[in-house]
């Protein structure tokens, strides 16, 4: 897809998103974000350039970036 665009077949940049997300199960890790008051997970999303998904990664929400 990189290639298709005219771009370097390897990610050269990626941009890094985080959300955290309320969770309702006791069972796994889970913590308290005290930024956005709520108890959950966090979710860290980086995506290329173009956008495209690189990986996903999950962690207890009290822990901090």
């Amino acid at each position: 897809m990189h290639v298709e665009a005219g771009r370097d077949p390897e990610s050269s940049a990626a941009i890094v998103g985080s959300q955290s997300v309320k969770t309702t199960v006791i069972k796994g890790g889970h913590g308290y974000d005290s930024a956005k008051h709520l108890t959950g997970r966090k979710l860290y999303i980086p995506v290329d350039v173009l956008g495209l998904l690189l990986t996903v990664f999950v962690q207890k929400a009290s822990i901090q970036k």
